[in-house]
């Protein structure tokens, strides 16, 4: 067995990201979708896809071209009053930091709701971030070239709330 270790950048930690939509797709319907495994392929291609195009990550869409992750994260969506991610049924990982956030959504002023996304409300929408258990909160900034309708300070608040819980500091 070979194993290696290295520090994982902190300044890394709550970055912005531009998103690309990729031509790989999520599967519902595929136990694999919802589990972390050691079956990245799909991930892999789709990363390697979007940094071609000049993209930090993937958009990843379902087979039913619906919203669904990035290749490295879960995707939020700030709604009017909502906090609005997809469910587990549209092929999305159950992560660590997707519970987090739904946990700290109503402290940040904004109810928490698990539905379908498309993608023209995902440009729509009055912030969109992505969330993992090494990166934590990552505001995007851009899908497709088109930047988001940007900051919006009830999604700060979930960064602040969740670098507390993580004991990191805060962006």
């Amino acid at each position: 067995m070979i194993v290696s270790s290295s520090l994982y950048p902190a300044s890394m930690r709550f970055a912005p990201i531009r998103l690309a939509t990729v031509s790989v797709r999520r599967n519902p319907t595929s136990f694999a979708s919802r589990a972390k495994t050691l079956s990245y392929l799909d991930s892999v291609l789709a990363f390697d896809e979007a940094k071609r195009a000049g993209a930090d990550d993937a958009l990843m869409l379902n087979v039913e071209g619906r919203v669904a992750s990035t290749a490295m994260a879960n995707l939020f969506a700030v709604i009017g009053g909502e906090l609005v991610t997809p469910p587990v049924s549209e092929g999305v990982l159950p992560g660590i930091m997707r519970g987090a956030v739904l946990e700290e959504a109503p402290r940040a002023g904004l109810r928490a709701v698990e539905r379908a996304i498309g993608t023209n409300e995902l440009f729509a929408a009055d912030a969109v971030f992505a969330t993992n258990s090494v990166r934590l909160v990552m505001p995007v900034t851009a899908v497709d070239g088109r930047e988001t309708a940007g900051k919006d300070d009830r999604a700060e608040r979930i960064a602040a709330l969740v670098a507390r819980s993580c004991g990191a500091t805060a962006p």
